[in-house]
This record gives structure tokens, C-alpha cells and sequence, in this order.
């Protein structure tokens, strides 16, 4: 790093290794004993999918770190992957705490007399690094991260920058918190509602009028730009149709050939190969739909449709789905096995005050992860602008 640290008055470009010092990690320990120390160790597997931080580490015992000379980082300084395919997510983040870091992450400690961490991080989060790193196997060297040309305006103006990028970024991540924590309360609600021993249980074979499964012979051979949407495993979500990717069928081949899997409003459409067991109902808005390698059950009237694709959904049901998994090359859930999966089965009142507090459930989901996602535009935005007429 450059020995100047004459404070920014005017917008200047700089090298990256002129205002910050850049270096990176060491080799990850291998050793179980050096492990269940209180070190942190942070690996590049550690940086949150969804926001700028840190979502776990490892922890490494004081003699492991003194053996594999590893050393110890601030808390504050930005790290991001510098080989690997992950480089090409393009994460950045800070350390929260003093830690010890694996050898595939970069690390930049700002010289604070002339730059501000977090207007650089901002900058690094708005600078792709592995553009011209597609081929091979993807690899940033630190001396062209050092060569790395930063356009840094006066420390007042990157310090403005900076609250309000921050900002914003809290509140992304007081968001994504947010998310988590509604998802737990779902699960649990969801483990509650249909715990298997608050009622009698009965079969599916034993409450469905209908358990089949869709077309598996060759169903290219019906596809067509326009006709009948027929649905696949990647159209079906909990609890919810995905009709993204989705493909059409002939409407002669809907209703000819491959009528028996036609669908109807309120008919159950369960994955069999990928996440089998995954369930949804086909909404009233689709009176015409056909599926494709996918079980569907049409209930009986002792059942409500959503009660039970809610309930395969569950726990209760995912962990019978697992269990009833054939086949090695590529395992997948048949019909026979949906007719075995058990189920409580209340009075139909019951069902739907079950059906209404899990629609409770979403609909903060859906609200939080809506939230999310203005924030995520926001931010985005924000960097883009701010950094890029920053200099």
C-alpha cells in the first residue's frame, strides 16, 4: 500500500492497493483437533446467499491457528471470494468480528485516512470482479485486485454515501431477520397442525376418488405453442403453481389421448422426482390443465383439497414421501406410495380453521418477502447511483 495518507479534498483515482491493504487467507485446517476452539474461521461457504454479512463460521483452537499460521483479521474488514465458481455470485461482505479466513477469500483493510470501509465496500459491491473469469476454473489474483482502479470522492462526500447505503442496507437485513423468523413460526405451526396423534389418521387411498399419475410416455410429442398448460415438477411449489418455464400441450392431445390426466379445479398435483412429495392445488383459474410426470390426487368430500396438500407439505408428509422413495438413478415418489401415506383427518370445520391460520401465516410471508424484495431494488439502485456519480 501506497505511504501516502494525505486526506482525499478532491475527487481522485486511485489503486486499490494505494488506499487499502489487500491480501487474503490461509489453507483451512483439515484436522477435527483443531476444531471447538474460540477462534472464528471464516470460509467463503460463510457468506450469506441473501445480504452482505456473515451467516456462520467455524471455530478453530488457539494452537491451530499458531500451527497453520493463520492470521487473525479485524473486525471491519471486506472480504470477498477470490477463486472458485463462487466468485461468480460476486459476494461481498464484512467481518462482524476478529476472524481467521480461508484461503479462496480476498481481504481489504481500508487506510481510513483516506478512504471510508463501508463507501469502499459499497464501491466493491458495484464493481464486478469476475467478468473475465468465465472460463477454467475462475481464479481473481491479488494483483490485479491490487491494480484495481477506485474512484474516491472527498471522505465528507463517501461518508454521505455511506448512511445512506447503510441505511437502507439495515433495514434489508432487519427484513431478511424478519423472513427468517416467520418461517420458523410456519414450520412450527405447521408441525403443530398436523401433528399425526391429535386425530385418527386415515390412508389416501381410502379418501381420494382419483390418485393417478401424468402423462410419462413421451410427452414432447403433444407439446405445442399454444393449447393446454401441463404442468412439471419445476411448476410445483409448496403450496403454490409456478407457471414460469411451463409448457403446452395440443388441445386434442388434452382431450384424446392423454385425457385421463386432465386436471380439474381442486385436484392435488404432487412432485415425484426432485423434492418428491411437494404438493399444491390447481386453483379455479385453471378449468383446463394437464400434467407431466406428476402424481394428482382428486379428494373425496370427506377432505378439503388445500388441508391435504398442506398436509403433504408438512413434516408429517415430507418425512413419509422421503421414506417411500424408489429407485437409484433417480429416485422418485409412485402412486402406490401417496395411497399409503397416512394422515390425521378432522371434521371438515376443523380442516379449514387449519387451512385459514397457515393463509394467515402466508400472507406475512408473502408481505415480508415482498418488502424484501423493494429493499433489494432500492439498494441496488441506491449503489448504482450514488457510487457511480460518486467521482
Amino acid at each position: 500500500m501506497s505511504s501516502s495518507t494525505s486526506p482525499v479534498t478532491t475527487s481522485q483515482t486511485f489503486r486499490l492497493g494505494d488506499i487499502a491493504e489487500v491480501t487474503s487467507g490461509g489453507s483451512a485446517p483439515q484436522d477435527p483437533e483443531d476444531f471447538g476452539g474460540d477462534t472464528p474461521f471464516v470460509r467463503v461457504s460463510h457468506l450469506s446467499p441473501v445480504n452482505f454479512s456473515i451467516s456462520d463460521c467455524d471455530y478453530l483452537t488457539a494452537t491451530a491457528v499458531s500451527r497453520h499460521g493463520l492470521r487473525l483479521f479485524p473486525k471491519g474488514t471486506i472480504v470477498f471470494p477470490k477463486s472458485g465458481a463462487s466468485i461468480r455470485l460476486e459476494k461481498r461482505a464484512i467481518l462482524p468480528y476478529e476472524a481467521c479466513i480461508a484461503s479462496h477469500l480476498a481481504a481489504v483493510l481500508p487506510n481510513s485516512e483516506l478512504v471510508d470501509r463501508d463507501f469502499l465496500f459499497y464501491y466493491l459491491v458495484n464493481t464486478p470482479l469476475a467478468k473475465d473469469n468465465a472460463d477454467g476454473y475462475p481464479t481473481l489474483r491479488l494483483g490485479d485486485i491490487v491494480q484495481l482502479s477506485v474512484q474516491v470522492p472527498p471522505l465528507t462526500e463517501q461518508r454521505r454515501i455511506a448512511r445512506i447505503l447503510s441505511t437502507i442496507n439495515r433495514s434489508l437485513e432487519a427484513t431478511v431477520k424478519a423472513l427468517e423468523a416467520c418461517a420458523i413460526v410456519k414450520r412450527s405451526l405447521v408441525a403443530k397442525e398436523f401433528d399425526l396423534s391429535s386425530y385418527s389418521t386415515v390412508s389416501f387411498r381410502d379418501i381420494c376418488d382419483i390418485l393417478s399419475v401424468g402423462i410419462v410416455v413421451r410427452p414432447t410429442q403433444y407439446y405445442s405453442n399454444e393449447g393446454v398448460i401441463a404442468l412439471r415438477s419445476l411448476n410445483v411449489r409448496e403450496d403454490e403453481l409456478d407457471l414460469t418455464n411451463s409448457v403446452r400441450i395440443t388441445s386434442e392431445a388434452h382431450e384424446g389421448p392423454v385425457a385421463k390426466s386432465a386436471l380439474r379445479p381442486g385436484d392435488v398435483v404432487i412432485v415425484r422426482t426432485g423434492y418428491p412429495g411437494t404438493s399444491a392445488v390447481i386453483p379455479a383459474e385453471f378449468p383446463q390443465v394437464n400434467c407431466i410426470d406428476l402424481v394428482f390426487a382428486r379428494p373425496g368430500l370427506s377432505v378439503r383439497s388445500e388441508y391435504l396438500s398442506r398436509f403433504l407439505n408438512s413434516p408429517s408428509g415430507r418425512e413419509q414421501a422421503l421414506k417411500a422413495k424408489t429407485g437409484l438413478a433417480q429416485q422418485h415418489l409412485n402412486v402406490a406410495a401417496v395411497g399409503r401415506t397416512s394422515l390425521p383427518l378432522p371434521p371438515l370445520d376443523v380442516q379449514d380453521q387449519i387451512v385459514r391460520r397457515l393463509r394467515t401465516i402466508d400472507r406475512v410471508l408473502v408481505g415480508v418477502r415482498q418488502r424484501k424484495q423493494v429493499l433489494e431494488a432500492v439498494l441496488s439502485s441506491a449503489i448504482e447511483e450514488l457510487i457511480g456519480t460518486a467521482a
